[in-house]
């Protein structure tokens, strides 16, 4: 594709996602129901405090879950799961549709993590559109081992590589020792 042509498909892209925000907001738009309201605010919060960690001039930080992309997708994780728990599958499909990308035939079951990554940054403005699919692996991978959303980064690099991760979410391997763990944790809490 010339690159001519994949700017002013950007350029669309970010004009859509402003439109929807502003539809929004000011009640414009009858197809998205509260819940895509509220998604869009926590959307917006979410890109404006990632923006706000990266345009720091501080030094990197200490450890990636400091990172602002540490941030993102703890921050991503957290809304996306909260629209999961609502069952506002709905809001998260038509947020994702409106902002008119493509998702390569890939369905909302397949992965819902990629469709709430796109309503939730349709624009590609802090997600880049190469690490979409390995951040929605990732965020699957952790969901199916209901990781908690504060020890989501640290799941993630103990995961393994991108190609391991990609074959763990593929055949929906299972990582045993950190479910061990979880067990070993939540019985010690019934203890107490």
């Amino acid at each position: 594709m010339p690159i001519k042509r994949r700017k002013k498909k950007k350029k669309l892209r970010v004009k859509r996602a402003i439109e929807l925000r502003l539809a929004v907001r000011i009640g414009g738009t009858n197809s998205l129901s509260l819940l895509g309201a509220d998604l869009v605010d926590a959307a917006a919060d979410v890109l404006a405090e990632h923006k706000a960690l990266s345009d720091t001039d501080a030094p990197p930080p200490p450890s990636p879950f400091e990172a602002p992309e540490g941030y993102l997708k703890r921050a991503c994780f957290q809304v996306i799961q909260e629209f999961r728990k609502a069952n506002a599958h709905h809001a998260i499909k038509k947020l994702a549709n409106y902002a008119g990308r493509d998702r390569r035939q890939l369905t909302y079951t397949d992965n819902p993590f990629y469709w709430g990554l796109l309503a939730i940054d349709p624009a590609f403005s802090a997600i880049e559109e190469g690490s979409l699919s390995l951040y929605a692996k990732q965020l699957l991978h952790a969901a199916n081992h209901k990781v908690p959303p504060e020890h989501l980064v640290g799941f993630i690099y103990q995961s393994g590589s991108q190609s391991a991760l990609k074959r763990k979410v593929r055949i929906g391997e299972r990582e045993e020792e950190f479910l061990r763990i979880r067990k070993r944790t939540s019985d010690l809490r019934l203890m107490n």
